[in-house]
């Protein structure tokens, strides 16, 4: 763990676990949202739609929830939403996102908020070790899942693992 970095909320990493599992449930390709507020209380997002390639990029979007009545962007302790856990194959090329490369649209929105959570893959995929198998699916190396913590100018602050996750949740 980075020095001075404080970790977020029991229910934070909580609802980190539940974004990351709704977003495999619902096949992987579909972003997950949700806000946690300083009191506790969590706020579900709706499930994004199935990703877009536009000029050869892939876009998965999701809308984080609106803010309860009465509540403000200084009363949100984390935003939490997903990157896509499948990789998408389009033809004869992969889509891969992760956790740790944000996109412009977050970097936009991490700036309202002073703690923000992407999870989702935490590694890169090196297409050296991607295969194709006979029936023309390529066969994607297995990523582990996990959770990155981002600051407002989307600074990486730590990356935790799922399992680090369920760790620290057991303590």
């Amino acid at each position: 763990m980075k020095s001075g970095v404080t970790l977020p909320s029991d229910v934070a990493l909580r609802e980190s676990l539940n974004v990351l599992e709704r977003t495999i449930d619902n096949g992987g390709l579909r972003e997950e949202s949700s806000l946690v507020m300083n009191n506790g209380n969590t706020i579900r997002g709706a499930t994004g739609e199935l990703p877009t390639i536009v000029d050869g990029v892939q876009t998965a979007k999701a809308s984080l929830p609106s803010l309860p009545i009465g509540s403000t962007i200084a009363d949100v302790e984390s935003t939490i939403h997903s990157h896509p856990t499948k990789v998408q194959q389009v033809g004869n090329m992969i889509y891969p996102q992760e956790a740790t490369a944000p996109s412009p649209t977050d970097k936009g929105a991490f700036s309202q908020f002073n703690r923000n959570i992407i999870v989702g893959p935490l590694k890169k995929i090196n297409l050296k070790n991607v295969t194709t198998n006979p029936n023309g699916t390529f066969k994607v190396p297995n990523r582990p899942n996990g959770a990155v913590i981002y600051d407002r100018n989307t600074k990486e602050l730590l990356m935790l693992s799922r399992n680090a996750i369920q760790n620290i949740l057991k303590n």
